[in-house]
């Protein structure tokens, strides 16, 4: 059995190299690693280690996956080597959800408009035998495997497992890091050439009263309980969402803003 060892923040994006690489149980244990673990931010968020396991698994193994919490490793498996041999929906297996299919540059794309609520409970013990015959067909009792399950609930939902094959991980590692190092180093280049710009615009941008614009707000949802309000913070103007009058003038202030902008 192999462990490996991935880093992810609860805000998604960091672009570190370190925070994009799989690592092993030899690796992760070095002094300069764990010094990352416990010094490293992203946008003030530490970052979360999470573990998986390259295994023989059995069926029970499988079904007794808790689900996630909204986070899947499979694009730090695929860039680091390894090989996605299969994604059990099981909002199919469970739910009876159809999936459309299409490809596009030699990538498949599903989608379907009948995605359920939050609400659906999935117990993957009363669905043994479907979720076995979509392993057999990778003959997993006879090959050692990476599964995870990873699940949301929410305004998207979703559930199911990935599973991965080792694929060119240790053969290729020293090799693939050396890309993803480059391919990280420009994007936080990219990246702090941004931030430079941003901060030029907001320099010259209009200083905001933010107390004038909270005592605003509670005026107007003391006159208008219940009603959902948005309100510009510059001009204190004012729009009632579900008033169609109001919608129509956001829409048209908007659009003068854009174009004062431009």
């Amino acid at each position: 059995m192999t462990e490996l060892y991935v880093f992810q923040h609860f805000i998604y994006g960091c672009m570190e190299p370190w925070c994009n690489f799989v690592f092993t149980k030899e690796e992760i244990k070095s002094p300069k690693i764990q010094k990352y673990i416990r010094t490293h931010k992203f946008l003030s968020t530490k970052t979360n280690v999470y573990k998986f396991e390259e295994k023989k698994w059995t069926i029970d193994q499988v079904t007794s996956l808790k689900e996630g919490d909204g986070w899947t490793p499979r694009f730090d498996f695929t860039k680091n080597g390894l090989t996605q041999e299969d994604d059990i929906d099981f909002l199919e297996i469970f739910d009876g959800i159809k999936y459309k299919t299409r490809i596009e540059n030699g990538k498949e794309y599903r989608w379907t408009k009948n995605i359920p609520g939050p609400n659906w409970k999935h117990i993957l013990s009363e669905k043994k035998s479907e979720i076995e015959k979509k392993l057999n067909r990778l003959d997993y009792k006879n090959r050692e495997l990476v599964i995870y399950r990873t699940s949301r609930r929410g305004l998207i939902n979703w559930d199911s497992i990935g599973v991965f094959s080792i694929g060119k991980y240790h053969t290729s590692k020293d090799q693939i890091r050396k890309k993803l190092t480059l391919k990280y180093k420009k994007e936080l280049e990219k990246q702090k050439q941004t931030i430079q710009k941003n901060k030029k615009l907001y320099k010259n941008a209009p200083q905001i009263n933010w107390k004038r614009v909270y005592k605003k707000l509670r005026k107007e949802a003391n006159k208008n309980p219940g009603k959902h309000i948005l309100i510009n913070p510059e001009s204190l103007t004012t729009y009632k969402i579900s008033s169609k009058e109001d919608r129509r003038r956001l829409y048209s202030d908007f659009s003068k803003s854009v174009d004062d902008n431009t």
